[in-house]
């Protein structure tokens, strides 16, 4: 094994990148929020701080002559701490600014719509605005419609009546959380790893995972999503699309991408994950069991080798 120690921050992929890093003889340094996080025993380093005390961190990683950091995480913390460390010197495996934006759905739908792609009609509540009212709703969107929180403080909803809108509203709102109102789009759900390095991006595969279907997201019932798989020309079409879109809203690295085609072969972008979540967790069961661990593809090996491969600037 090298000397090189390469600085991890990723959450519950923590271990399965620790190991992949080990495979490319690489020492791996692990930053974790608490202590006994995915990664600690297969780490040779470990620092366990609060991620956002940047200054203690870095500390860490100056005493341990460590420059280069893969973030495996989008958890929004692991982010802001990325942004900071940016600031500080450090190379990091993802392009920050472009995984913050994907992190706000709000600004990442307008980025979207910025650089041309569809995305589902939307409505979305500041605290500092006005609130959404209902009657304003079902003008502009309508109903049924999907419920969220822009910043993931609470899993999306599918509602019917203006009942379960308000309820909705209330359960993001409880979550200290603004509200996104979005169009509901009938069609085939897909998710879309796109690998992006420099200024080339490529699809991994065509997954037909539906987290509404998988991790039985409140309200969406069984016909809300096709079961259907697409056709080579609109599989190509929809590659295509996601690769452009990772590229123009400056994705780097190993991203994800989820997307409804609707049955006039319309392709509108849900949202982005800019830093894909590569390691099977209890906590998030239905994902490593439909997504991860169905589609036999090593997510892992490609997150660390982009990284590396941006680290030695052959990205």
């Amino acid at each position: 094994m090298d000397n090189e120690v390469i600085g991890l921050i990723a959450g519950i992929s923590g271990e399965i990148l620790a190991k992949k890093l080990h495979q490319r003889k690489k020492r791996v340094a692990l930053i974790e929020g608490k202590k006994g996080e995915s990664g600690e025993e297969t780490a040779d380093l470990v620092c366990v701080a609060d991620l956002r005390n940047t200054d203690k961190i870095d500390e860490f990683l100056k005493t341990n002559s460590i420059n280069k950091i893969i973030i495996g995480t989008g958890h929004i913390l692991a982010l802001l701490l990325a942004k900071e460390l940016e600031g500080r010197g450090y190379c990091l495996s993802n392009n920050v600014d472009a995984s913050l934006l994907a992190k706000d759905k709000v600004k990442y739908k307008e980025a979207l719509i910025n650089a041309g792609f569809q995305t589902p009609k939307y409505l979305s509540e500041e605290f500092e605005n006005e609130p959404i009212t209902v009657d304003i709703i079902k003008k502009h969107i309508g109903l049924p419609c999907v419920v969220k929180s822009p910043i993931d403080k609470i899993l999306p909803q599918k509602v019917n009546s203006e009942y379960e809108l308000k309820q909705a509203i209330t359960d993001v709102r409880s979550a200290n959380s603004p509200v996104l109102i979005e169009q509901f789009v009938s069609g085939i759900d897909v998710t879309v790893p796109v690998v992006v390095k420099g200024k080339t991006a490529e699809t991994v595969i065509v997954s037909y995972y539906s987290k509404a279907k998988e991790c039985h997201l409140k309200g969406f019932m069984d016909g809300d999503l096709e079961n259907k798989t697409l056709s080579d020309e609109d599989e190509k079409k929809l590659r295509n699309y996601c690769e452009q879109a990772a590229l123009k809203t400056g994705m780097e690295g190993l991203c994800r991408i989820d997307a409804i085609i609707t049955s006039d072969r319309q392709i509108f972008i849900l949202e982005a994950n800019s830093i894909m979540v590569t390691g099977v967790h209890p906590n998030q069961i239905e994902y490593g069991r439909y997504f991860l661990e169905r589609e036999h593809v090593d997510f892992a090996d490609i997150l660390i080798d982009v990284a590396i491969n941006k680290f030695e600037g052959k990205a």
